[in-house]
């Protein structure tokens, strides 16, 4: 399935998905995930897949998979914030981790409260984009480019005084997310871009 959405090859990645056994609860979210990653490619998250990958993001990644971070990732990119998850794993009388069954699921919290913009164009984009990084803050900043899968294609820093950056998005045509982070402030957005 990776294989086949890193090169955009939905229609191979859907029936790969389609086919994908179910063993446990962390095949459930997998599964769940590669559709939500669909969804994204085609035409976007509607507000039911919003919630979907909310819900896959609210989960114990010890038990849920290692897929919650990625759905974490997925989710903050759907609704164009920052928020942090806690990670709720409850401890069994033994001391192993057990899921949580009667615990509530923790709510997303805000990591940040700054008012800012980044601005990522053009989009759709041959490769090449300017980011235009908020003037209201000071530091170091760095941009990380990812694919759907959450894979770091690359990584760059930004030196204080830059305001306004190019990039050049290596890989092949597709969707790509990027992650613009104040080192400093801890200020961070996400930006999807598309690379024709």
């Amino acid at each position: 399935i990776d294989a086949a959405l890193s090169v955009g090859d939905f229609a191979k990645a859907g029936e790969l998905i389609n086919s994908f056994e179910i063993h446990n609860d962390v095949d459930v979210h997998y599964k769940q995930y590669y559709n939500l990653i669909l969804s994204v490619a085609h035409d976007g998250l509607n507000a039911e897949q919003i919630d979907a990958a909310n819900l896959l993001s609210l989960d114990c990644p010890i038990t849920g998979g290692m897929v919650v971070y990625s759905a974490r990732d997925l989710y903050n990119s759907a609704i164009e914030d920052n928020l942090a998850f806690e990670n709720v794993c409850p401890l069994t009388v033994a001391g192993r981790h057990s899921k949580p069954t009667i615990m509530p699921k923790a709510k997303p919290t805000i990591t940040n409260h700054y008012v800012a913009s980044t601005k990522l164009y053009p989009n759709p984009s041959h490769g090449f984009v300017t980011i235009e990084l908020p003037k209201n803050m000071n530091g170091s900043w760095k941009v990380i480019v990812t694919d759907l899968l959450g894979k770091t294609i690359q990584e760059r820093k930004v030196f204080s005084g830059e305001s306004i950056i190019s990039l050049n998005i290596e890989g092949s045509t597709g969707m790509y997310f990027v992650k613009i982070m104040n080192t400093v402030t801890g200020y961070q957005e996400v930006k999807k871009v598309v690379k024709e």
